[in-house]
């Protein structure tokens, strides 16, 4: 390690640079140690970290000069100089930075648990993302921000000097040249917020608080966590964070459970987590014809995939027991099952830096974790019936539940006379789950003691008693909804230990896992014995991107259809006449594809508009196609549709566009596929954004190539070719960084794969959709009569090579057509 590296304890106390006296060691962290020091002639203290020269990455002096530009920012310690020492034939760098009279947060958390407060969690949360705005203009990361570079102090100089207060430290140095790899910003601050959390006992908290609490929870999970730019804006941006954050509170005023929520605006919460806790809403917002819905909610252990924004969260939170008691409606005990939620994210916190190997032991903690968190949720969800449906759950029935709990926990207290038996067994399992943790985490130290595991089936035995006992159970099945159980946020070693438990067959009790995963290159489908769990024998899958794909038209325009119009229908200032977006966007401009291929291979102006055409967009992606139709209800304003004369449907031109120019749904479409575009080259480097960017770019010249110069096979109409599907013409094997390539375009919802695949010489191979919001981008047609056959060689330039990729069609056409006057080596270099 390098802290092995480090000077002993106060060994530079005493030295003098530039007129400051080291007077006194305060901290030291694995790359250095920090003293305070004094100048008399000024009467002024700042503060010296010492760190060995050989130990710091190559370029930390320009990373550090960069921290300069930060000075303005309140919440970042103020860097002043830097010089240097020799002692004893070491050579070591000095940092000089203002020193703060106060504690780092790993400390003051220690002597202050009481003062972690939501209030004061919120305020941490917003003060480094102010913090992370200033490093955003700057263009610097922190890179290994932890509870140790975050200082807590009381400024007395301030109007509210009993107000805790925050500055970072550290930038530019916190990695070393011993090949750390550096930590993510955002990652690491939804960590330590979250740790910040679990100090909150939430069973403790009623209203407003416990709603802060959950929506706060939800933030760190769904905003900050979030990594991929395709979602929304909002991702890693500090500045729309902080706005986000800030509304919580107006969201919590807002809420009337007693009556039908309205929406201000057709497009409001666009995504699940928009709508937090406003159960009622979430319920309104929600359809039960998505297609896939009685695939899901078969008795097997399940696998939910689908494009980002297809709905997978809002039909967990929909079908789970708790929003249906939430909404104020009694359906959730008419249905023939009874759901869990559950949201993995706390698995990636509880367990945040998991090695590749684990032992048995620690497989047993992440097990007992997990089934401490399902039980919590079924206590809440207990909780909350009969809070709000006192005559759906007796008192005997939580009598008999803390009388089942008691024979698996020795150290268990039965609740006090006359308090709420749930709350104080939800209290328990949230102080078990913090002690599981707090062993997990300090396992080497020789004062960890171990917890009692519970059993491996605890969670089959409980949903059998439940099954049993609880009238609200009985005859039912029980759904456990694992929403997000995605890598690499839930880890590979996370899901291997994981996969053994819960795809595990449920033999004697009808319980199923319903597991929702980004993508299917999310869901690491081995066990702890690097066993795969085979598909149809462990686990189905619902991939809700194959239904739009593949599903009956009909089913999925209906479906869309019930999700915008019951938005019409239940907003605010909506005139009655726009209640029917068929009728706001009217017909599509050609009455076949054939046309529009024949119109795109004229070269004439072709414009992208009508119901029919945003139906043939949508890929699933549901959330896309809300913000699409979002932005031509903008480009007319909004408030226009509150007076039945005040918008001219079809939509079509702005009444002040006399010369007709711009088409408002053609432009909102062609918009929303470019910006898509510009997204996938925001990707994060680690997952090769900018050459994502360049394949799709790549394949969609090529597909338009084939538009414009090849005819479709076997009709004799000879319509032009119209391919938005890469149709493999092999098994393809895939080196490692073409794997990473490949599963990214799957993950990041750029390519759809088709689960069925195709026989293509014994072999089924993969067949890939093209993101239909990118058909007008292109200039192709949403016909998926034809595709774009590639072989292994061509497969791996279009990963690898894609501006080669993009030549090779008019290439092989060319030397097609000149081959016959070749002779046998121009034939052979060609064919190479």
């Amino acid at each position: 390690m390098v802290s092995k590296k480090l000077p002993k304890t106060d060994q530079f106390k005493g030295i003098e640079i530039r007129d400051y006296q080291l007077i006194e060691e305060i901290g030291r962290g694995k790359n250095g140690v920090v003293y305070k020091a004094y100048a008399e002639n000024i009467d002024h203290y700042i503060a010296c970290k010492i760190i060995p020269k050989n130990t710091l990455k190559r370029g930390w002096i320009i990373e550090l000069k960069k921290t300069a530009k930060l000075t303005p920012v309140e919440q970042i310690v103020d860097y002043l100089f830097c010089d240097f020492i020799n002692i004893d034939e070491t050579k070591y760098v000095c940092i000089f930075y203002e020193y703060i009279n106060g504690d780092n947060l790993r400390n003051f958390v220690k002597s202050n648990e009481n003062a972690i407060t939501l209030t004061f969690i919120d305020t941490l949360m917003k003060q480094i993302l102010e913090a992370f705005f200033g490093m955003q203009q700057v263009g610097i990361s922190h890179n290994d921000l932890h509870e140790g570079n975050i200082l807590i102090y009381y400024d007395r100089l301030k109007m509210n000097p009993q107000i805790p207060r925050i500055k970072i430290s550290d930038f530019g140095i916190g990695v070393s040249r011993y090949g750390l790899k550096p930590k993510d910003d955002y990652k690491e601050l939804a960590r330590i917020c979250h740790d910040l959390l679990n100090l909150i006992d939430p069973s403790d908290l009623d209203g407003k608080d416990r709603f802060f609490y959950d929506r706060f929870l939800e933030f760190i999970q769904k905003r900050i966590l979030e990594k991929n730019p395709t979602v929304g804006t909002f991702v890693q941006n500090p500045e729309e964070l902080i706005t986000i954050l800030k509304q919580i509170p107006d969201e919590y005023n807002s809420i009337d459970i007693e009556k039908p929520t309205k929406l201000t605006h057709p497009f409001d919460y666009l995504r699940c987590e928009q709508i937090g806790n406003s159960f009622e809403l979430l319920h309104l917002l929600y359809s039960q014809n998505f297609p896939g819905y009685d695939d899901l909610l078969r008795r097997n252990n399940t696998i939910l995939t689908g494009p980002r924004g297809c709905g997978k969260t809002t039909i967990f939170r929909n079908l789970s027991l708790k929003t249906q008691i939430l909404a104020g409606t009694t359906e959730g005990f008419s249905n023939n099952f009874v759901g869990i939620y559950y949201h993995c994210n706390d698995l990636y916190f509880a367990f945040p830096y998991l090695k590749s190997s684990l032992d048995s032991d620690q497989r047993k903690a992440i097990i007992h974790y997990f089934n401490l968190c399902i039980l919590y949720e079924i206590l809440d969800s207990l909780s909350e019936t009969f809070n709000r449906f006192e005559d759906r759950i007796s008192e005997r029935e939580i009598s008999i539940i803390q009388d089942h709990l008691m024979t698996y926990f020795r150290t268990y207290q039965p609740s006090p006379e006359g308090s709420n038996a749930l709350r104080h067994l939800m209290s328990f399992a949230s102080g078990e789950k913090k002690a599981v943790r707090d062993w997990f985490n300090n396992k080497r130290k020789k004062h960890a003691k171990m917890p009692d595991f519970l059993p491996l089936d605890f969670i089959k035995m409980t949903s059998s008693f439940l099954q049993k006992n609880i009238n609200i159970f009985k005859d039912k099945a029980i759904y456990y909804l694992l929403d997000d159980y995605s890598l690499p946020t839930v880890s590979k070693e996370l899901q291997r230990t994981l996969n053994d438990f819960i795809l595990f067959p449920s033999e004697g009790t009808e319980h199923f896992y319903k597991i929702s995963t980004e993508s299917i290159v999310t869901f690491y489908p081995y066990n702890s014995e690097n066993k795969l769990m085979i598909e149809n024998r462990e686990y189905v899958v619902v991939d809700l991107g194959s239904y739009f794909l593949h599903g009956n038209s009909s089913m999925v325009e209906d479906f869309l259809l019930n999700v915008i119009n019951n938005r019409l229908k239940i907003s605010e200032n909506i005139d009655a006449k726009y209640h029917d977006i068929r009728l706001i966007l009217g017909d599509n401009p050609y009455e076949s594809y054939n046309e529009l291929a024949r119109q795109l291979r004229s070269g004439k102006k072709v414009r992208y508009y009508g119901w029919d055409t945003v139906v043939d967009l949508c890929s699933g992606d549901v959330a896309n196609i809300l913000e699409l139709i979002k932005r031509m209800f903008e480009a007319v304003g909004p408030d226009n549709f509150s007076k039945s004369d005040g918008v001219e449907i079809p939509l079509e031109y702005i009444r002040s566009d006399k010369s007709k120019a711009t088409h408002i749904q053609d432009k909102a479409i062609r918009e929303a596929g470019n910006e898509f575009l510009q997204q996938i080259g925001a990707i994060p480097e680690d997952d090769y954004g900018t050459q994502l960017k360049k394949i799709t770019e790549a394949f969609g010249h090529v597909a338009n190539w084939y538009l414009r110069n090849e005819n479709s096979k076997n009709l004799d109409t000879k319509p032009p070719h119209q391919a938005f599907r890469i149709e493999m013409q092999d098994a393809i094997y895939l080196d490692e960084n073409s794997k990473k390539i490949y599963d990214n375009l799957i993950k990041y919802g750029i390519f759809l794969r088709d689960i069925r695949g195709k026989s293509q010489r014994g072999n089924v191979v993969d067949r890939l959709y093209l993101r239909r919001l990118l058909i007008p981008t292109f200039k192709l047609t949403p016909s998926k009569r034809d595709s774009v056959r590639l072989d292994k060689d061509d497969f791996l330039l279009l990963l690898k090579k894609p501006e080669m990729f993009k030549n090779t069609q008019s290439i092989k056409k060319l030397v097609k057509k000149t081959k016959h006057v070749m002779d046998d080596e121009q034939r052979k270099f060609t064919d190479e």
